[in-house]
């Protein structure tokens, strides 16, 4: 147990670990909202302005919820029912987006590709690098974040965290 305020209650470890977890996820998205926006600049330079719409809505997204789940961490660390329960919600969203990509097959940048061909060799190389250089990224920060998010939400599911944040140790409140 850890406190941030002397005679302040006392935080379970599950909490913290949670907390830095939800972190590191916030700056996972923050990265992947990067490379992401890289992407649709580059989209838009080969293409113009009109594939920017396509490609700036995941960047988008993914700032939004890198935002969210940074703000709900700290919230978090101060005992907040309701930073738990939007911790909880914003853990949900990269499950449920590495779920969505698994479905539609993913990778958009390669269908991109094809559907875009302007027939500029330059253009294609650039295209064929950076998708190359996109799944070798948002492959790897996509499993860790996934991987962290899991690990948050079982922190947070445990009865010590939701005894801290004043939910009832299991459904019913029955007794652990």
């Amino acid at each position: 147990m850890i406190s941030d305020e002397p005679g302040g209650s006392l935080r379970p470890a599950t909490v913290t670990v949670a907390f830095w977890c939800q972190l590191a996820v916030a700056g996972l998205l923050g990265v992947l909202t990067l490379v992401n926006a890289a992407e649709a600049v580059l989209f838009t330079q080969l293409f113009g302005g009109a594939v920017l719409r396509v490609f700036a809505f995941l960047p988008a997204i993914l700032c939004v919820l890198a935002v969210w789940l940074a703000v709900t961490a700290f919230g978090l660390r101060r005992a907040g029912r309701t930073a738990y329960r939007l911790s909880l919600a914003g853990m949900a969203l990269p499950v449920l987006a590495v779920a969505v990509a698994s479905v539609s097959g993913g990778d958009t940048t390669t269908v991109s590709i094809g559907a875009f061909s302007t027939g500029d060799d330059t253009a294609l190389e650039r295209l064929t690098a950076w998708s190359m250089v996109m799944s070798m990224v948002n492959g790897p920060l996509a499993v860790a974040a996934l991987a962290l998010a899991v690990a948050t939400v079982t922190m947070l599911l445990t009865a010590t965290s939701r005894r801290f944040f004043g939910s009832p140790a299991r459904p019913g409140g029955a007794p652990d």
